[in-house]
C-alpha cells in the first residue's frame, strides 16, 4: 500500500497513523494490515493484554460490535513515537483511546494503547472539584 503524501520516501509516522485510523473507519481491514510491520505487537496495559500479531490486531478490530464511528481528535509527532487521541462513538456511549505508535519506514512496529469508557463514573472523593460533561468537545 502506498500513501499519497506528495514527496519522495516513506510517509511520515503521523501520515501512517492517520491512515490506519481512516482505514479502520472505512472497515478496509486488508489495507490497514499492510500498515503494520510483520512482527507488529500491540499492548493494552490497562487490561494487561498483549495482542501478539498484526493479524490478531486486525481481527480484534474487525469483530468489534457494530455500529461505531471513529473520531480522530489529534495526532502528534513526538520524536520516535506518534501519539493519537481518539474517540470511538458507539451505542453504549464513547470510548477514548490514547495511542502511542512506533513507526519506521512507513510501517507501525508497535502500539501501546490506553482505552477508557465514558460510562465509568468519576470517583466520589473528587466530585466537589470537577464538573461532569457528556462528550469531549471536538
Amino acid at each position: 500500500m502506498s500513501l499519497k503524501h506528495g514527496r519522495a520516501g516513506p510517509p511520515t509516522g503521523v501520515e501512517v497513523v492517520r491512515q490506519l485510523w481512516s482505514l479502520f473507519q472505512a472497515r478496509a481491514w486488508t489495507e490497514a494490515e499492510k500498515l503494520l510491520a510483520r512482527d507488529f505487537k500491540a499492548w493494552w496495559p490497562h487490561t494487561r493484554e498483549l495482542i501478539p500479531t498484526r493479524e490478531a490486531f486486525i481481527e480484534l478490530n474487525r469483530i468489534y460490535p457494530e455500529p461505531w464511528t471513529i473520531h480522530l481528535r489529534r495526532v502528534h509527532d513526538a520524536g520516535d513515537t506518534v501519539v493519537a487521541e481518539v474517540r470511538v462513538e458507539h451505542p453504549g456511549g464513547n470510548s477514548y483511546c490514547a495511542s502511542f505508535a512506533r513507526v519506521d519506514k512507513g510501517r507501525i512496529l508497535e502500539l501501546v494503547e490506553y482505552w477508557a469508557d465514558d460510562a465509568v463514573p468519576a470517583p466520589t472523593w473528587r466530585m466537589h472539584l470537577c464538573q461532569s460533561f457528556d462528550v469531549l468537545p471536538d
